[in-house]
């Protein structure tokens, strides 16, 4: 049995026999070259894992540095600048309603 596994086809004619499945009987699907597209979602979730993961790092060595209420509190000036400046570009504002505004604020966002 042992002498069957490591059996290597030298001629493509035997290759071309060997390339169904064994089990089967299934040809074997032809092996891509080339990367296909990629889904989106698997786009945006490692953009995001990079942001997260030099956010951290970058706190973290920030956090040593000036110590972490320092960095919290530039953390959250920082962000909400950006919130304002992308609000300002879209045309659209903050919630102005109290209740909008409160459960933003329980949740955390």
């Amino acid at each position: 049995m042992l002498f069957q596994l490591s059996y290597i086809p030298r001629d493509r004619a035997q290759r071309r026999k060997r390339s169904r499945s064994v089990a089967r009987g299934i040809p074997r699907t032809p092996r891509r070259t080339t990367l296909g597209p990629v889904s989106i979602g698997l786009e945006l979730g490692l953009v995001a894992a990079l942001c997260w993961g030099s956010t951290d790092v970058s706190a973290a060595i920030a956090g040593r540095r000036l110590g972490s209420l320092r960095v919290a509190a530039i953390v959250q000036v920082t962000s909400l600048v950006a919130i304002v400046v992308l609000c300002a570009i879209r045309g659209s504002w903050l919630p102005s309603r109290l209740e909008d505004i409160l459960i933003s604020a329980v949740s955390g966002s």
